[in-house]
């Protein structure tokens, strides 16, 4: 199954694009001080907006040409708390 970029990035969901939405900054709030550091850097390298899927629960950036993840935020599988995916802080572009 071929994925658009308003999917979720995540490789085992199937949830498309309805299932998408934007982070609020009040959930946001919700993630660990020390993870959302990471990622207001990460955002300020990277703009686009914060997503998460409400199938998978998947967090992620949605860049122009690709989706970076960055975690799950309250699954259903893992509950309800912040889970971190390794490797993206290593995508960081330096700022302009």
């Amino acid at each position: 199954m071929t994925k658009s970029r308003y999917d979720c990035p995540a490789e085992d969901c199937r949830a498309g694009s309805a299932r998408q939405s934007e982070i609020s900054p009040a959930y946001y709030e919700t993630i660990p001080a020390e993870a959302r550091s990471k990622i207001d850097t990460y955002r300020e390298a990277n703009r686009g907006p914060l997503m998460r899927c409400s199938y998978c629960a998947c967090v992620y950036l949605q860049l122009a040409t690709r989706n970076v993840m960055l975690g799950w935020l309250d699954s259903g599988v893992s509950g309800q708390h912040w889970e971190e995916t390794t490797g993206w802080e290593r995508m960081t572009r330096t700022p302009r």
